[in-house]
C-alpha cells in the first residue's frame, strides 16, 4: 500500500512544521516497510525546509504535480512545463492588467523565479519580504527578458478588483 499525504493542513501542524511525534511515527512506519510520500503545491526548497529531518524514500510530488522528485538522489525525475505560447498569453494578460508576473521555471537543473525589477505592488513586495534570501530569485530588467520556455508555474498579485477582472 502506498500512502500519500499533503503537507499544509495535513502533515504539518499550525506552525507549518512536522511535529516530533509525527516524524518519529512516519520514520518507524517507513522502517517497517510502509511506502509513504507527499504531494504538495510547494517547491522542493520549501518542502525540504518544512519537513526538517524527515525524508521520504520514494519520490515526492511537487508544485501540484508539475514535478516528481527523488529526495534521496536529489534528482528531478519528471517535469511538465507550460508551452511558450501559453506563457506569451499569460504575460500579455498580466501586462494589460498591470500585474507583475512571477514565472517559475528551470534553468538546466536550477529552479528560478523570474520577475521584472521595478515592477511591483503590495502583494509582490510581501512575497519577496517573506523570502529575503531565496536562492531561486532571478530578477530581469524587462518583461521582454522573462523566460518563456521551461516555465511550469506563474503567479501574479493584484487587488481583489483586478483579480476578479480575470474571471470575466
Amino acid at each position: 500500500t502506498l500512502y500519500v499525504t499533503d503537507l499544509d493542513g495535513t502533515l504539518l501542524g499550525p506552525d507549518a512544521t512536522v511535529s516530533e511525534f509525527t516524524a518519529r511515527t512516519i520514520e518507524r512506519l517507513m522502517d517497517d516497510g510502509a511506502l509513504i510520500t507527499c504531494a504538495t503545491g510547494r517547491s522542493w526548497t520549501t518542502t525540504k525546509r518544512v519537513l526538517g529531518d524527515l525524508r521520504f524514500h520514494i519520490p515526492v510530488i511537487l508544485y501540484h504535480g508539475t514535478f516528481t522528485y527523488d529526495a534521496d538522489a536529489d534528482m528531478l525525475l519528471d517535469e511538465h512545463s507550460l508551452t511558450e505560447s501559453t506563457m506569451q498569453t499569460i504575460v500579455g494578460a498580466c501586462r494589460r492588467r498591470r500585474m507583475p508576473p512571477l514565472l517559475y521555471g528551470m534553468d538546466g537543473t536550477t529552479e528560478q523565479v523570474s520577475w521584472v525589477v521595478g515592477e511591483t505592488n503590495p502583494g509582490l513586495a510581501h512575497f519577496w519580504a517573506d523570502r529575503p534570501s531565496d536562492l531561486r530569485n532571478a530578477p530581469r530588467e524587462s518583461l521582454e527578458n522573462l523566460p518563456l520556455e521551461g516555465v511550469f508555474h506563474e503567479a501574479a498579485f493584484g487587488s481583489p478588483q483586478v483579480l476578479e477582472s480575470w474571471a470575466s
